[in-house]
């Protein structure tokens, strides 16, 4: 058995939302984890002159999820060649795919039990 992590991220809530439903659809054994959501505010001059008051505020917002699941190894490449058909359904996603190694999985399992 391989484990992974994916890492997705998307300034699109909607979107993060209908691929989550798809995906745990897809695949069964998942484990998910919702990040707090980051946000970056920009502020910009309307009058680059003599008119400071005069200003735009822009903001954006990045939401993130994190799935861990566990596939045999003779299913790894399929679970690639589904998840990029399936990201390539979405628009604005980005998906980073993590292999872990299952001692240090484990490990860490063990530890939170503690």
């Amino acid at each position: 058995m391989l484990l992974y992590k994916i890492i997705i991220k998307t300034s699109y809530g909607h979107t993060l939302n209908s691929f989550v439903s798809l995906f745990t659809n897809i695949f069964k054994e998942v484990v998910s984890v919702t990040l707090p959501k980051k946000t970056k505010k920009f502020v910009v001059l309307r009058s680059p002159h003599i008119y400071k008051k005069a200003m735009e505020h822009f903001e954006s917002r990045q939401s993130t999820k994190i799935f861990l699941t566990s596939i045999p190894r003779l299913h790894e490449e399929l679970f690639k060649k589904k998840l990029k058909a399936i990201s390539w359904s979405f628009f604005g996603i980005s998906i980073k795919l993590i292999r872990l190694e299952k001692q240090s999985f484990y490990l860490k399992q063990k530890d939170s039990n503690l």
